[in-house]
């Protein structure tokens, strides 16, 4: 199991409006993991099939699940199923969380530990095995779910450069 990331040129995204960032974002996202099976795990035909609501690899049996917030975009690879959320920490009316999830929140970066458990269990789509939160940079919160028994007590993150992709919309 493996989590490879890069930054979307800032710039770039702080100009777009929602609405265009999210379908960059997703561009990027697919670009990012047709890449790195093509060059990491030899996947030769990443051509994507939909299954339950899912993008996954119409022939291999190697799973993944990308996750994008502001400008970083991730994905997570493995050969069993899995879900992962990257969330942006900023600062969030902690009361109001608090009360609304009826979990009381310290700081931030408990309600991005919640928050990106709660995203990853909804991607998944699996029993959850095992479950791997932590800071991905100073500025995200990372949580990875498998459906892997093995315990794992540590993720392999790579940061790699955003090769020139084709971001064109299909």
């Amino acid at each position: 199991m493996k989590v490879f990331y890069t930054y979307l040129s800032e710039a770039e995204c702080k100009n777009m409006k929602k609405p265009e960032l999210k379908r960059f974002q997703s561009r990027a996202g697919y670009a990012l993991t047709d890449y790195i099976a093509k060059n990491f795990y030899g996947v030769q035909n990443t051509d994507l099939i939909i299954r339950n609501n899912k993008p996954e690899f119409q022939n291999s049996s190697l799973c993944f699940n990308i996750s994008h917030s502001n400008n970083l975009v991730a994905v997570a690879f493995d050969k069993y199923p899995l879900g992962l959320d990257i969330e942006l920490i900023k600062p969030r009316d902690l009361r109001q969380l608090s009360a609304r999830y009826s979990i009381t929140f310290n700081n931030d970066e408990e309600f991005y530990e919640f928050w990106t458990n709660l995203e990853a269990e909804i991607k998944i789509q699996a029993e959850v095995k095992h479950r791997y939160t932590k800071k991905l940079t100073p500025d995200y919160m990372m949580t990875l779910l498998s459906a892997n028994e093995v315990f794992f007590d540590r993720i392999p993150t790579v940061k790699i450069p955003l090769p020139r992709l084709e971001l064109q919309e299909v």
